[in-house]
């Protein structure tokens, strides 16, 4: 049983083909998910939301929720600040029987 967290990179310096490799990259992983897992995609800059409250149980409803706003995400966050994003995701109590498994789609350009 798995806990994925999708860390998507939407700073300034992901615009063009980053952003598009990484929201293609996203697709694949959403539709790759085992059943039962839950899941959550937080995207980044100089500021940092997640599609979710909490990880949601992977299911219909979900991905297309998580289809749905993957293809809305844009480079438009500013600067690349993935410190508070990550603090946020690992102060979260873990789920039962879930280990948490955290994907970074970056370009690598981070500022802290």
């Amino acid at each position: 049983q798995v806990e994925a967290v999708f860390l998507v990179d939407c700073s300034g310096s992901m615009h063009g083909q980053s952003i598009n490799l990484a929201k293609e990259a996203l697709q694949v992983f959403l539709h790759s998910l085992p059943v039962n897992s839950f899941f959550n995609i937080i995207i980044f800059g100089s500021s940092f939301q997640s599609l979710f409250p909490q990880s949601r149980k992977y299911d219909d409803d979900s991905l297309k929720d998580a289809k749905d706003s993957a293809a809305g995400i844009s480079a438009n966050l500013g600067g690349t600040e993935i410190y508070q994003p990550l603090q946020n995701i690992f102060q979260k109590p873990l789920m039962a029987g879930h280990a948490r498994q955290v994907f970074v789609l970056t370009d690598g350009q981070v500022s802290n």
